[in-house]
């Protein structure tokens, strides 16, 4: 009887050998990929705009720049010397639709007017996500200038960095 179940037991573990050894497999790669992307916008709101009147009564305006992102992404932001800046003066310039008369101006971080926005320069606006961050933009014309009476403009650009 001895025999007989060793016998069987020896069985069993071939059988499993066989068995185990007799599956053939097939494969085939599945391609798997996704790409994210962290989309940020930029709006102004509203726009920097001075208004209309005497040098004295619109030497002052404030801005808005909304920040949107898909998800919550740390940003920093800077803006452009305008289509007219000096770099020698480091201010920006309107100019009249004759490109003959400009009014200087600059733009500012805080209320004071202290913290001009250097061209160039790269300033944290926190974490910016899908109901967005806006940060205010200060500016002034400087009052000690000759001006001609008419309408000045100029386009600045507002870079985002992600």
């Amino acid at each position: 009887m001895k025999n007989l179940i060793k016998f069987f037991s020896t069985i069993s573990v071939l059988s499993v050998v066989v068995i185990s050894t007799s599956n053939t497999f097939a494969s085939q790669s599945i391609n798997i990929s996704a790409t994210l992307t962290n989309q940020c916008s930029v709006t102004n709101t509203p726009t920097l705009a001075f208004g209309s009147g005497s040098l004295s009564s619109i030497a002052n305006a404030v801005g808005g720049v909304t920040v949107t992102c898909a998800a919550s992404t740390p940003v920093s932001w800077t803006i452009n010397g305008g289509n007219n800046y000096n770099s020698t003066t480091s201010t920006r310039a309107m100019i009249d639709g004759t490109g003959n008369n400009k009014l200087n101006y600059n733009v500012y971080s805080d209320l004071a007017h202290a913290a001009v926005i250097t061209p160039g320069t790269s300033y944290p606006a926190g974490t910016a996500d899908s109901t967005g961050t806006t940060f205010n933009v200060y500016a002034q014309i400087n009052l000690n200038q000759p001006v001609v009476a008419t309408s000045y403009t100029d386009t600045l650009t507002v870079i985002l960095q992600y």
